[in-house]
C-alpha cells in the first residue's frame, strides 16, 4: 500500500486515481493517515453503502 501526502494528491489527483487500480493509496497529513483512495469497479456496490 502506497502512502502519499495530501498536498501531493491535490496536485496530481488524476495520476494517483489511475494508479489506485487495485492498489489502495493511503492519504496522509503530517505523516498520519487521514483517508484512503481506491478505484470503484462496481458502482452498484457503492450505492448499497
Amino acid at each position: 500500500m502506497k502512502k502519499v501526502p495530501i498536498t501531493e494528491i491535490k496536485v496530481r489527483f488524476s495520476d494517483y486515481l489511475k494508479e489506485a487500480d487495485g492498489n489502495p493509496i493511503v492519504i496522509t497529513e503530517n505523516d498520519r493517515p487521514v483517508a484512503a483512495m481506491t478505484l470503484v469497479v462496481d458502482s452498484e456496490e457503492i450505492e448499497q453503502c
